[in-house]
């Protein structure tokens, strides 16, 4: 297969990045928790999630700042989230997955929040360190893979969409 992932590092201009940084981070902002975040019920792996555009529509107050993301794109969204992954001591790895299984030929883009020794993986592919203010673009049909941070926590925004 030929694995096709972008990687754009200082994607986002800095006013915008840093506005969503704060928002993320603020004591305020409302995370929740979500168990078996993988394909695998039983990994006992979980994370926080902010969901903010699912089912053809926003459903967050703050979706108004994370679409100015890819806004020059015109995207049609399927879904846009947040996921908070504490750090762990085992730098645990999910089990290898599509976003949105049920939806083919869509893209997932990953814009990564903060700068941590986690990482995505691609099955039969590269390996993408977690580094602040950095997009990957790829296919949906690319499985991936998460792997826990075990110094600081990981924070992403997950872009599903269609362009």
């Amino acid at each position: 297969m030929d694995i096709k992932v972008k990687v754009d590092d200082n994607f986002c201009d800095e006013g915008l990045f840093k506005e969503m940084k704060e928002c993320l981070s603020d004591t305020h902002f409302p995370w929740y928790w979500h168990l078996n975040k993988t394909t695998d019920p039983n990994d006992g792996l979980y994370q926080f999630v902010h969901m903010f555009y699912e089912e053809n529509q926003p459903i967050s107050n703050w979706f108004p700042l994370v679409n100015k993301v890819l806004d020059n794109q015109n995207p049609v969204y399927l879904r846009i989230k947040a996921n908070l992954q504490p750090d762990t001591l085992r730098g645990a790895q999910s089990g290898f997955h599509h976003d949105m299984g049920l939806y083919r030929g869509h893209t997932t883009s990953i814009l990564y929040m903060n700068t941590n020794n986690g990482f995505t993986i691609f099955e039969g592919g590269p390996k993408i360190k977690s580094v602040e203010n950095r997009l990957v673009t790829f296919p949906s049909e690319l499985r991936h893979a998460a792997i826990e941070s075990t110094d600081f926590p990981r924070i992403v925004v997950n872009f599903n969409y269609y362009v």
